[in-house]
C-alpha cells in the first residue's frame, strides 16, 4: 500500500510541475533559437567556438532557467500543498512523514534532472545546426547531435526512476 500510494503521490507532483516545466523549457528553447537565428542569418558573425556561440554559452542559457525551475518545484510539491488544503489530507494516509518527505524530493530531483537532460538536449540540437551552418566540413555538428539522444535519454530515465522508485 505504501508503495501505491507514493506512486500516486509522485503522478500527482509530475501533473503539477508539468506545466511549469514546459513552460520554461520552451523559453529555454526559444532564446537558443533566437541564437541560432543570429547565426544563420550571419555566418561571419558567428561567434562560433570561443568567439561567441558556444556549448557554454547554450548550455548558460539552461542554468539560470533550471534554477528557477527548482525554486518553482519547490514551492509547487510543498507550498502548493498547504495553499490547495490537500497538506491535511496527505496526513491521513497510511504514510510516514518522511515517506512524503522522500516522495516529494524524489519527484522533484527528478523532475529537475529531466528538465536540465532536455535543455542540454537543445542545445545539442542548436549547437549542431549552428555547426552545420559555420563549420560544414567538420565533425562538430556530428558529435552536437550524436549527444541529444543520450541527454533525452538520461532525462527520461531520471523521470521515470524518480516516479516508479
Amino acid at each position: 500500500m505504501t508503495t501505491l500510494a507514493i506512486r500516486r503521490l509522485l503522478w500527482k507532483d509530475a501533473r503539477a510541475l508539468l506545466p511549469v516545466g514546459a513552460a520554461l523549457w520552451l523559453a529555454v528553447v526559444a532564446i537558443q533559437l533566437m541564437m541560432l537565428a543570429c547565426v544563420w542569418y550571419d555566418p561571419a558573425v558567428a561567434w562560433f567556438d570561443g568567439r561567441g556561440l558556444s556549448w557554454q554559452v547554450l548550455c548558460g542559457v539552461a542554468g539560470p532557467l533550471g534554477f528557477c525551475f527548482a525554486a518553482a518545484t519547490a514551492g509547487i510539491l510543498f507550498a502548493g500543498e498547504s495553499e490547495e488544503r490537500t497538506d491535511d489530507w496527505l496526513r491521513v494516509l497510511p504514510v510516514s512523514r518522511r515517506s512524503l518527505a522522500a516522495a516529494k524530493l524524489t519527484g522533484g530531483l527528478s523532475a529537475l534532472v529531466a528538465f536540465v537532460a532536455a535543455s542540454l538536449g537543445s542545445a545539442a540540437v542548436v549547437y549542431g545546426l549552428a555547426a552545420l551552418r559555420v563549420a560544414p566540413g567538420t565533425t562538430k555538428p556530428a558529435q552536437a547531435l550524436g549527444t541529444v539522444g543520450m541527454l533525452l535519454l538520461i532525462g527520461a530515465a531520471a523521470f521515470v526512476t524518480g516516479v516508479f522508485l
